[in-house]
């Protein structure tokens, strides 16, 4: 049954991303200090079924690395994008990029 719920939703986001039912909420971008010009943009976008928080990393202006997180709730949505950025730009975190935002733009529904 999961299994089930779980494909729903992912044919539900590829649908939504191809039909354009997505609007972008929030996005920030955050680069480091670092030799390969690291960068971290995250968005919180509204679909029809929900929300997702979508990240894109990468170095010297190349995207390396993309991830998407569904969660039903604009909430939940929030929580996870706070607490993402809150753990990137840490000053104590362990990795050696310390990332700093430059760029942040909020659109509200």
């Amino acid at each position: 049954m999961i299994i089930v719920i779980y494909n729903f939703i992912i044919i539900n986001i590829i649908l939504n991303t191809k039909t354009g039912m997505r609007k972008k909420l929030k996005t920030i971008e955050l680069i480091a200090n670092s030799p390969q010009k690291a960068f971290y943009i995250l968005h919180l976008e509204k679909i029809t079924d929900g929300y997702l928080v979508t990240k894109e990393s990468g170095g010297k202006g190349k995207v390396l690395n993309r991830e998407s997180w569904f969660r039903e709730t604009m909430d939940a949505a929030e929580k996870l994008f706070s607490k993402i950025v809150r753990e990137k730009t840490n000053p104590a975190r362990k990795s050696q990029r310390k990332y700093r935002p430059v760029n942040t733009n909020v659109n509200f529904l």
